[in-house]
């Protein structure tokens, strides 16, 4: 598909001799075209984030006694994500 469109757009600059709307399609062109991938790319990106989101809270509930704070840490507030990661960095340490 790109090199569909480089190849249209060099034989439309050379059949237009290389004007000024030529050049004006490529500079308004490359900005567009890298912030639509930059959208699609960060759709997929949370869609795959969420996913595993799921699968992680999946495998904490499958534990015997999950704990609530984590299984829903992503809701929580930056202050508790903190202190949730200061208690089993000592949990981890004490061990």
């Amino acid at each position: 598909m790109i090199v569909v469109a480089v190849v249209a757009w060099l034989g439309w600059g050379l059949a237009s001799d290389f004007s000024r709307g030529w050049e004006l399609a490529a500079t308004a062109g490359a900005p567009i075209l890298t912030l639509l991938m930059l959208v699609v790319l960060q759709h997929t990106e949370n869609r795959e984030a969420a996913a595993t989101r799921l699968k992680l809270n999946e495998l904490l509930l499958a534990l015997e006694e999950p704990d609530p704070d984590v299984v829903t840490v992503e809701e929580r507030p930056d202050e508790d994500l903190h202190r949730l990661a200061r208690q089993y960095r000592d949990q981890a340490r004490s061990a």
